[in-house]
């Protein structure tokens, strides 16, 4: 090539003029403004200039935020829980509590004097080893203007053999220990032989106020009057267990 070929090659490729010489080197540093274009981004991912474009001069970054996939969830028994999106929100736990099927409870109020009588929801065939039944809204009370109120009655079985539910013999026996009101005074009762599985029902003293016909039924006195007598008296709300 010759030396003027040389010269107009330079002059175009750079832009200047050139002067070529023939045995000497030639340095030219030749700026070429680079080829850009835009790029607006509305979802992730891996992005590449067209063809013949340098890169880009401006990027417009518009994506979205990802919104959760949230359910609610109302738990009514144990186990585990898989959300079908991204979780739960909210969570309501509503498990109740296991039962121990051997221990019957509840609650009552006498209205009037007479026999109430309780249908214990026992699934079992065992009999009943102890009873308690006391006032709910506290054992103590001194502002009682009855006399002889039971406040806490508790039955314990004096053996483990089998009942016959007719009201003697030492199968039938509880001992017991009682909480009352004599006078306005908190006062204690034992007794040894309580006759408490039996057919006779229920009436007024501290041997007689509980009685159970059969390992399912329970059976109380219940008295509104102030005579010398134990009694669980009416409009006091007690609570019981049995324990089979």
């Amino acid at each position: 090539m010759s030396v003027r070929a040389i010269e107009a090659e330079v002059s175009i490729k750079s832009g200047v003029s050139a002067d070529v010489t023939i045995g000497r080197e030639v340095i030219r540093t030749v700026y070429v403004d680079p080829v850009l274009e835009s790029l607006s981004v509305t979802e992730n991912g891996v992005y590449e200039p067209a063809e013949g474009i340098d890169g880009y001069d401006s990027v417009t970054v518009a994506v979205p935020p990802t919104v959760p996939d949230i359910e609610p969830l109302t738990v009514t028994a144990n186990g585990v829980y898989t959300a079908s999106g991204d979780g739960f929100n909210p969570v309501t736990v509503n498990v109740v509590p296991p039962t121990d099927p051997n221990v019957i409870e509840g609650e009552f109020i006498g209205t009037e004097t007479g026999i109430l009588t309780i249908d214990l929801p026992y699934k079992g065939d065992e009999f009943p080893k102890a009873i308690m039944i006391h006032a709910a809204d506290g054992i103590v009370k001194d502002d009682l203007d009855r006399p002889y109120v039971i406040l806490a009655y508790c039955l314990f079985k004096n053996t483990d053999g089998e009942p016959t539910y007719d009201g003697s013999g030492v199968n039938n026996a509880f001992k017991c220990q009682s909480i009352y009101i004599s006078t306005g005074t908190y006062t204690t009762w034992s007794g040894t032989n309580v006759y408490t599985f039996s057919q006779v029902d229920p009436s007024v003293g501290f041997l007689n106020s509980v009685r159970m016909p059969d390992n399912k039924t329970l059976k109380i006195y219940v008295n509104s009057g102030g005579q010398y007598n134990a009694k669980f008296a009416t409009g006091i709300r007690y609570k019981y267990q049995v324990f089979y």
